[in-house]
């Protein structure tokens, strides 16, 4: 597995409207306020922390509340980073808490609050898209957790998806199959882009123009 350092090259940041918001997608009040733990793994919310969504509900890291950022499957943190990295950090602390116990809303509307978090926060689309694709399909989900997950070719066969159509839906992005995938990019597709994330995460960004992830 990558580390979380090499993960970094593919989240490169975006500029954003506003004071590092971007509109239309719901807001955070303020800042997080934070501690972490001595055991260097988890951080805990020193005062509640609330994302306001687009249609007003209220998403609360309520004070108190112990976080490890293990909503953000940490098997694809070579694709996306780390939970608290980047401009999704807001983001991943109230959907890491929302996916604890017991659970106060239903798994599918916690992954599109991040997706939406994401975008309040000023993630780009594509990214954000990649994220919430890694959230869905191997993040937590309750009552019953989810007996599979998407393989790293599975992602890598969905960035290019991405790459392709950026304003795909969500729905569309939910309804994601391995055998579906396999069907929209071909073997050739899916040994060029290998090659192109292996060659970032060991050398960095390309040139000018190249995109990230």
């Amino acid at each position: 597995m990558q580390t979380i350092a090499t993960s970094l090259l593919l989240v490169t940041l975006y500029s954003s409207a506003g004071p590092g918001q971007l509109q239309g997608f719901g807001h955070f009040h303020g800042n997080p306020q934070t501690e972490w733990d001595p055991d260097g793994r988890h951080m805990y919310v020193l005062r509640d922390f609330v994302y306001e969504d687009q249609d007003g509900k209220k998403w609360t890291a309520g004070r108190g509340a112990s976080i490890d950022g293990a909503s953000i499957p940490q098997a694809l943190w070579w694709l996306i980073g780390g939970p608290f990295e980047g401009r999704y950090r807001n983001a991943s602390i109230v959907h890491d808490t929302e996916c604890q116990p017991p659970h106060k809303n239903p798994w599918k509307a916690v992954h599109r609050m991040f997706y939406n978090a994401s975008r309040a926060g000023g993630v780009d689309q594509r990214r954000a898209k990649t994220m919430y694709m890694a959230v869905y399909h191997c993040g937590p989900r309750w009552p019953q957790p989810s007996s599979t997950c998407f393989h790293r070719d599975d992602f890598i066969r969905g960035v290019v998806v991405l790459r392709k159509n950026p304003e795909l839906s969500l729905e569309a992005i939910d309804a994601f199959t391995r055998e579906g995938l396999a069907t929209q990019v071909t073997d050739l597709e899916l040994r060029s882009e290998r090659s192109r994330i292996d060659y970032r995460l060991t050398n960095g960004p390309g040139p000018p123009g190249d995109e990230d992830y």
